[in-house]
């Protein structure tokens, strides 16, 4: 649930003569390769706390490229559930904030949290693990993490460094971050942060795609320094947080830098749930870790063999579409008013197949994505975003 910034204010406000502002966060390395974890400390011992809110937002230089993903590999505190944020709302535009005279890709974790008997938590005055993130899909080498609060929130309204604990705002403002050379400006209408260097955001999954076929849910995914691979194991979530593995994907080890993969769970209906999440992990043959982003499918819906990754889009969308068997196809875009404004002729294989749909230079507005194959025809809409 988005909070904008005047709710905050009133929030602290009403909390403040009750609890005063006691947490403090930072940002150190993660348990593995490419990962961070977000921590949080008192000045005095918290006992019996409940976290009812916890944002927190991640950044990273703008200058990276590609842009990484950025997923919860370890939630330490299971009672809170957090939205991810690293678009400009209702766009495919990257959320950038200007952070210190230099441009920053920001990911905003919106954590909500249950307030039920028995989920109460001490929070000491050491270090207290919240939550673990995972960066994948940057370039090769290292970069700088910061954690930080943007001045109003920011362009997203929501780039907050901000808990609070039973209904109050717990947050010191006065001296919002620890760490090494932490930048504390004060209040949430000041820019501060905390960093931490050299963490690497290697290129590994060029892509991965969750698919419904039946009561089936049918992977895909491309990976590029293959020839380093040792394995993948495939992992299932019927909550978002907490995943388990359930199958082992040998690597192809045929010499190729870059290969695909695919993977049928059967009959995930079995599971009782409307909504379950996938992600795989990547082993090196050095040990090292890569996890893919988390993708999800609904349990409920009728299922299509064909997607749209991003909709909407700003410039290049990608078709995703499932094929029984290979035979010439073709890729339609109407205007709302039914008018072909551009056709693609294409081959599809048997199974997954991927196209680029690069649609920079149309208006804004609704369109028809009409994909046919040998005996099949879908159509779904794309938005088109400025």
């Amino acid at each position: 649930m988005k909070k904008n910034f005047i709710i905050l204010v009133l929030l602290y406000i009403v909390g403040f003569s009750a609890n005063a502002q006691t947490i403090q966060g930072t940002v150190k390395a993660g348990s593995i390769a490419n990962s961070v974890i977000v921590a949080i400390r008192p000045s005095a011992t918290i006992t019996a706390s409940k976290i009812s809110t916890f944002y927190f937002s991640l950044a990273i230089p703008a200058t990276v490229t590609p842009r990484p993903t950025a997923a919860i590999l370890n939630n330490f505190n299971t009672a809170i559930s957090y939205t991810l944020e690293n678009v400009l709302q209702g766009t495919s535009t990257p959320l950038i904030e200007n952070i210190g005279g230099t441009n920053y890709y920001v990911y905003n974790f919106l954590g909500d949290g249950a307030q039920t008997a028995g989920l109460e938590r001490d929070i000491t005055t050491s270090d207290n693990n919240m939550v673990e993130i995972f960066f994948n899909g940057g370039p090769a080498g290292t970069q700088e993490v910061r954690l930080v609060n943007i001045a109003n929130g920011g362009q997203s309204s929501n780039s907050f460094f901000n808990i609070f604990d039973k209904g109050s705002d717990r947050t010191n403002q006065t001296s919002m971050f620890y760490g090494t050379s932490p930048v504390n400006n004060g209040g949430y209408d000041q820019t501060s942060y905390t960093g931490i260097g050299n963490i690497s955001l290697p290129v590994k999954f060029l892509s991965f795609f969750a698919l419904k076929n039946g009561n089936d849910a049918k992977l895909n995914w491309t990976v590029e320094s293959d020839e380093n691979n040792r394995h993948f194991e495939v992992e299932r979530s019927v909550d978002g947080r907490v995943f388990k593995s359930f199958a082992k994907v040998d690597a192809k080890g045929n010499g190729k830098s870059v290969n695909t993969y695919e993977l049928t769970d059967a009959d995930i209906s079995k599971l009782g749930v409307n909504l379950v999440y996938y992600r795989i992990k990547q082993t090196d043959k050095n040990g090292e870790l890569t996890y893919s982003n988390v993708k999800n499918l609904n349990n409920v819906k009728k299922s299509t063999p064909v997607q749209l990754f991003p909709n909407p889009v700003k410039a290049i969308t990608k078709v995703v579409v499932d094929v029984d068997a290979p035979g010439k196809g073709s890729i339609v875009i109407r205007d709302m008013a039914g008018k072909m404004v551009r056709q693609i002729n294409t081959l599809f294989i048997k199974g997954i197949n991927q196209q680029d749909l690069n649609v920079a230079e149309l208006a804004s507005g609704e369109y028809t994505i009409q994909v046919i194959g040998e005996g099949f025809s879908h159509q779904l809409k794309l938005t088109k975003v400025n």
